[in-house]
């Protein structure tokens, strides 16, 4: 069963990589710079540490316990850290302006223009792999319960089928007269 759950995570964090590394470069019109690939290599490794983060810390720290509320806020923590380390990486690399100066060599960039657009992509981005674990543990957790009353409902099938055959051996000699 883990080897399984091993693949469906390569596979997804394989789609993710694919994505922001090469499917979305294409669609632009033109070559972009290093700094675009480095900004979403840096984003993509941010977003693993995330995922594992929530799955084998947050979710075990406050889910199992029932503390909800602190487990929203940590996301809504979570979700600000990731949108303010990758707006300081876009400042120190310069991307937006890179980015504008390579689409349109012929005109100036103006930075007060479009300025917020990143913040919902990292914010979309941060939530789908949240949500994602949080999906993944909420899997979990009702394939354990389902085993768990599987399991009862057998325990329960065979000591009524151990009664019945009680039953059945206290009655058998009384027969025989």
């Amino acid at each position: 069963m883990l080897h399984r759950n091993i693949w469906k995570e390569i596979l997804g964090w394989t789609v993710l990589a694919v994505t922001l590394l090469l499917v979305i470069p294409v669609l632009y019109p033109t070559k972009l710079p290093w700094v675009y690939h480095a900004y979403h290599v840096i984003l993509f490794f941010i977003l693993f540490t995330v995922y594992y983060l929530n799955i084998h810390l947050i979710i075990p720290k406050l889910i199992k316990r029932n503390i909800n509320f602190y487990y929203i806020l940590s996301f809504f923590g979570v979700c600000a850290f990731v949108i303010g380390i990758m707006n300081l990486i876009e400042i120190q690399l310069d991307v937006r302006a890179l980015v504008y100066q390579s689409i349109y060599p012929d005109t100036l960039y103006r930075p007060e223009e479009n300025k917020s657009y990143i913040n919902y992509y990292l914010f979309f981005l941060t939530v789908i792999v949240f949500s994602v674990g949080y999906m993944n543990h909420l899997f979990n957790s009702w394939r354990e319960e389902e085993q768990k009353n599987n399991r009862l409902k057998e325990q329960k099938v065979k000591a009524e089928l151990e009664s019945l055959k009680a039953q059945i051996h206290r009655i058998r000699p009384t027969n025989y007269i």
